[in-house]
């Protein structure tokens, strides 16, 4: 269910990245994999890059805990290979592990999961988008519907290239990871970074990808999304006008709407949203982590 979400983006000590040393004699010859941070708070995006000393041309997967992913390659010579996965938002502190699997071999590399310390925070808003009548609960559950099969969608081509871009210039007013309290009850965390917009600013496209979603929801309003590819979707809400069109291939910076207060809202603004196989990480990650 989409909500209006958020928290200033965690930066613990990163300390070096763990890898690990293939011994075992394969075709592939020997292969290292590397985190882009051992240590990381709940609700972070994580890359991991698998690096072989010679060309590979096997199947690559990872998985961390319930979820699977798939890598993409980074070179013409299929020496190296990343990943990208989130791990979710009041994930139990402590040690953790991801594990790559390939063609002869099974490792895992280890991380840190620590507490993003998120705040809480208190919001008004039209109670019928905190308790909905029961008239519009059949279109709710069709939109959560649609929006679970596009999470559960994953796309094996990769979009992007480099890291993402905010899709305004503005100032983070609700950070990711926020405890959200809707007139007086708790509903969830914020998963997304809200930013200061008003009515009629243009929001951009923060990355390439495919419109795969163009449309009015009950709780985010007017609503594009977009796919770049291997399970990662970046999510636009509350805009006054939608100008992408379903199906459309867009570019970093391409003009997806006018910013507004549709939905469960207090105010004008642009809610901005990141998830990955089904995970919402803070976006804040595709800006800082992503290569």
């Amino acid at each position: 269910m989409f909500l209006t979400q958020s928290s200033a983006f965690p930066s613990p000590s990163p300390g070096p990245s763990p890898s690990f040393t293939s011994t075992r004699s394969t075709d592939h010859g020997s292969v290292d994999a590397t985190l882009s941070s051992n240590q990381v708070a709940d609700g972070s995006l994580i890359v991991v890059t698998t690096h072989f000393n010679k060309s590979y041309t096997g199947a690559l997967t990872g998985k961390f805990e319930d979820e699977n992913f798939i890598f993409f390659p980074m070179d013409e010579g299929k020496n190296t290979f990343e990943a990208i996965f989130g791990v979710p938002h009041s994930h139990t502190p402590g040690p953790a592990e991801v594990t790559v699997i390939g063609d002869g071999f099974q490792k895992t590399v280890p991380f840190n999961v620590v507490d993003g310390n998120y705040k809480s925070e208190t919001l008004k808003v039209d109670n019928s988008r905190v308790n909905p009548p029961k008239k519009v609960m059949k279109r709710i559950l069709a939109e959560m519907k649609e929006t679970g099969a596009i999470y559960g969608t994953v796309t094996p081509q990769r979009y992007w290239n480099g890291p993402f871009k905010f899709p305004i210039t503005s100032k983070v007013t609700s950070p990711f990871g926020t405890k959200r309290v809707y007139n007086g009850q708790l509903k969830g965390y914020h998963g997304g970074l809200d930013l200061k917009a008003p009515d009629g600013t243009p929001i951009h496209a923060a990355a390439p990808g495919k419109v795969v979603l163009a449309k009015n929801l009950y709780y985010s309003g007017n609503t594009v999304i977009l796919d770049h590819g291997y399970g990662l979707l970046t999510l636009y809400f509350h805009m006054t006008k939608i100008k992408a069109k379903l199906g459309e291939m867009v570019n970093t910076g391409d003009l997806l709407g006018l910013s507004g207060h549709t939905g469960r809202v207090t105010g004008p603004h642009l809610h901005w949203q990141a998830v990955i196989g089904k995970v919402k990480v803070n976006p804040m990650g595709l800006i800082e982590v992503l290569k």
